[in-house]
């Protein structure tokens, strides 16, 4: 979905005892400890969409430092709009008392099957220790809120098969199209919380999508991906036009809303990539100027 994020000082009240519910699903999450030391940590934020009516709202309701130095932090999504939410993408940065970025997270929740209702909130637990550096502030960013209504209509997924025949709507025929003739000559990959990887060995870009061929997608999915356990792959070729295969973890792949289980990664995750290293006036000739 497009749209605007503001940050907003609105103030969610809710009160977390154990566990807390997802809102307008009745299910709960499984409990996290919350004895401990409460930190002085606030994070908001708000998600519109064009015409500048709000979709989803984000609030910290807790950050509990545990005697074992872990911080359990409350996260609480609540739905505004008229239509249930289905999916949720968050990013959340911690910093240290000077300023400096401890952590970056990224959130990514597929809620189709349990969506979040009009007036409902979703509460997720994380779990962090920051290498023994507590966080003096934090801000978190809703990337994405998406409502039943902005869901596309997509031909249903041809399950147990191959990555490119399970996606039944063609959408990478013109990256199989693309390693037919002048294969891309970049792989970007970006883990969630990570910088992104830049690798240009023909051999092992080459090596990506022959594991992507061979990878194999089984049924639809109730779990949950873990936070910052996404990946993506983007190939560039020569004149600039890129393909880009995500991953929501190792073990799942999304598709219309819904998650399905990845049962043969064909090897991707456990292949060896090279971060090319060029200064910027070397790597300004691997993309061509567009033709007229």
């Amino acid at each position: 979905m497009s749209g605007r994020r503001r940050g907003s000082a609105w103030l969610l009240c809710l009160l977390t005892a154990v566990s807390l519910l997802f809102g307008g699903c009745g299910k709960k999450q499984e409990a996290a400890d919350l004895r401990g030391t409460d930190l002085a940590l606030s994070a908001s934020s708000n998600y519109y969409d064009d015409a500048g009516n709000e979709i989803l709202s984000y609030q910290l309701i807790r950050a509990v430092m545990q005697q074992d130095g872990n911080i359990v932090f409350v996260h609480s999504f609540t739905n505004h709009s008229d239509y249930r939410v289905t999916r949720i993408v968050a990013e959340f940065y911690y910093y240290s008392a000077d300023g400096a970025t401890i952590a970056h997270r990224r959130l990514t929740r597929q809620l189709s099957e349990t969506p979040i209702a009009p007036g409902g909130t979703y509460t997720y637990f994380s779990t962090n220790n920051f290498d023994g550096v507590v966080p003096s502030s934090m801000d978190a960013l809703i990337v994405e809120g998406s409502t039943e209504q902005e869901v596309p209509v997509l031909t249903p997924p041809r399950t147990d098969s191959d990555l490119f025949t399970f996606f039944s709507d063609g959408r990478y025929s013109g990256l199989q199209t693309a390693f037919m003739g002048s294969a891309p000559v970049m792989l970007l990959v970006k883990r969630d919380g990570e910088d992104t990887m830049t690798v240009t060995e023909a051999q092992e870009i080459r090596a990506v999508f022959e594991a992507l061929r061979k990878m194999h997608v089984g049924e639809k999915s109730g779990e949950q991906p873990p936070a910052d356990s996404g990946v993506r792959y983007t190939f560039v070729t020569a004149k600039g036009t890129e393909y880009t295969v995500r991953f929501e973890s190792r073990k799942l792949i999304e598709y219309g809303g819904s998650l399905y289980e990845i049962t043969d990664d064909g090897g991707l995750f456990d292949l060896r990539l090279t971060e090319a290293v060029y200064s910027q006036e070397d790597g300004s000739d691997i993309l061509q100027e567009p033709e007229e």
